[in-house]
């Protein structure tokens, strides 16, 4: 697994010095619940400084840049 992040683009977005709010992060996980929208998409959904905040696997993905390449990790394996 690891050596699959290594080569993934995750890895470089990983890397970047990002600045980090972390009382935003606070209160967006305070927040946090998990919805079903009727098309079947699970969202993670909460309110940051009275907005409605909504991420999906989809916003993840396309923030960052992770194309469906089997190449890139998508599930844990147990062992």
């Amino acid at each position: 697994m690891m050596h699959g992040l290594r080569e993934c683009c995750l890895a470089t977005a990983l890397a970047v010095n990002p600045t980090i709010f972390q009382g935003l992060i606070k209160e967006f996980w305070s927040d946090a619940k998990e919805m079903k929208g009727d098309d079947g998409v699970i969202s993670i959904q909460a309110t940051v400084n009275k907005c409605k905040v909504i991420i999906t696997e989809q916003f993840i993905r396309d923030a960052l840049k992770i194309d469906d390449q089997s190449s890139f990790p998508t599930e844990i394996e147990s062992s």
